[in-house]
């Protein structure tokens, strides 16, 4: 194996370690993890390894980012968007940057003129 696979099953083992943590020691809050990558990666596809391609030539692979979402019952009830929900949006969602802070604003209910409803990702599951 490589070391980008290898970078990859350490960071899920990590992720699967910290969702234990917090499912295990703040049972009784509301909790997440959010992992986001800080970019994607071209693995050969047209030729096109690595990222840090210009944004006006950079394929599809290196503008979508992987981002991982654990919710806890807890948070789920209080932001009022479920997992099952997420997952069954998963496969349209077109995941960038831009969605984070906007994800983040909406999961604490927190109020600034700067949030946009259409880039929190949460917004299409909320009941």
């Amino acid at each position: 194996m490589n070391a980008y696979d290898n970078s990859i099953l350490e960071t899920d083992y990590f992720l699967k370690n910290v969702i234990k943590w917090l499912d295990t020691t703040y049972k009784d809050r509301a909790t997440s993890m959010m992992y986001v990558s800080d970019h994607g990666e071209s693995l050969g596809e047209g030729n096109i390894y690595l990222h840090g391609l210009p944004y006006v030539f950079a394929p599809e692979t290196q503008k979508k980012i992987p981002w991982i979402l654990w919710m806890s019952d807890k948070m789920q009830d209080q932001t009022g968007a479920s997992i099952a929900c997420l997952n069954q949006r998963k496969e349209d969602a077109l995941i960038s940057h831009d969605n984070y802070f906007h994800t983040v604003i909406g999961m604490l209910n927190a109020q600034t003129h700067t949030y946009r409803r259409e880039l929190d990702l949460l917004s299409a599951c909320r009941q």
